[in-house]
């Protein structure tokens, strides 16, 4: 009688279709990975960016015309030798705090905590006279734990309404402010560049700050649109967070890291501090474009919900305060004078 079974080779088989989708989603992913890399990671001089880029770029496709005329080892193995060097060249490069750094990002905040006390070096307070003229001062503060019970968040608008730099400033009930962001350490013959932001061309820096500086520099100077959301933070969740971030200021200062575009920028950081400090932030495609992390917050309650999201977006802009408060004093005081807060 004859045998229904089928030959366990053959089922195992993969059908060459299958193999050959593989191959080339292989080469696709390992030749396209080594052209940024190439092109966008500094591991090569300009002038041969475009020249090697070019190379790899043609040994994909001779890879993938190997692929469905089966002769695949003359390419595929030139490639393979290109993604090594790569990898390798990628793999030897790493962050520094040595460089040439434009005057405003020249300095690493560092704390020291005391009990009750923490004291702060290098707190950013620039006199701004325009995007590139300013007077220089780093300054040494003392700030109590205990009078530690607020939190804002500032969103900076400065590529259209889907993109915003995301910043948090700590209040103490006497009136003090020190405001976090978390930038691009980029030397001074660099220039910001998205893509290059994502292939370790650019370390991290927290500033700390006065708000005079950090926000009105985005304000008045350069003109950015600038939001600030009083968040519903209670204030023992408000000191687990700013420990978080002396912690990790200090631990930066002393090992560099790189900055990426994507995964370690100033929303990802702030979300990896408030995981750490014990806050519950589920992923949401709103921290990644971050000019919508507010209605975000707005959809979990954690900024004034008694408005319309518009309405508390339009009353949370601090433009206009903030050019008529100047460089007084009263400066964080005044930006805060119409803006919804949902403790109040």
């Amino acid at each position: 009688m004859a045998s229904n079974s089928t030959d366990p080779e053959k089922r195992r088989k993969v059908p060459s279709w299958i193999r050959t989708v593989i191959s080339i989603l292989a080469v696709l992913v390992a030749g396209g990975w080594t052209v940024l890399v190439v092109l966008y990671a500094p591991i090569l001089s300009e002038r041969l960016r475009i020249p090697a880029a070019s190379v790899i770029g043609v040994l994909m496709l001779l890879s993938i015309i190997g692929v469905f005329r089966r002769r695949l080892r003359p390419a595929v193995a030139a490639l393979a030798l290109a993604v090594a060097l790569a990898s390798l060249s990628w793999a030897r490069v790493t962050p520094s705090h040595a460089g040439d750094w434009p005057a405003e990002i020249s300095r690493l905040a560092q704390a020291s905590i005391d009990g009750d006390r923490v004291t702060i070096t290098n707190v950013r307070n620039f006199e701004w006279h325009g995007t590139d003229q300013f007077v220089e001062r780093w300054e040494v503060r003392t700030y109590s734990l205990s009078s530690l019970n607020r939190l804002d968040l500032i969103a900076s608008y400065w590529a259209g309404p889907n993109i915003a730099h995301l910043l948090l400033s700590f209040g103490f009930d006497t009136g003090d402010q020190v405001v976090a962001s978390i930038e691009i350490r980029r030397r001074s013959d660099q220039e910001y560049s998205t893509l290059k932001g994502a292939f370790r061309n650019f370390e991290i820096i927290y500033i700390l700050g006065d708000e005079r500086d950090l926000l009105r520099l985005r304000t008045t100077f350069r003109k950015e649109q600038v939001y600030l959301f009083r968040l519903r933070t209670p204030p023992e969740a408000v000191r687990r967070l700013f420990l978080e971030y002396l912690r990790t200021i200090n631990d930066v200062a002393e090992h560099p890291r790189f900055y990426n575009t994507l995964t370690t920028n100033c929303t990802t950081q702030i979300r990896v501090a408030g995981l750490a400090a014990g806050a519950v932030i589920p992923w949401n495609w709103r921290l990644l474009l971050t000019g919508h992390v507010p209605d975000y917050l707005y959809s979990r309650g954690s900024v004034d919900t008694r408005l319309p999201f518009p309405e508390l977006f339009r009353r949370s802009q601090i433009n206009e305060a903030a050019d008529r408060a100047d460089d007084s004093d009263s400066f964080s005081a005044a930006i805060r004078e119409t803006v919804p807060d949902p403790l109040r």
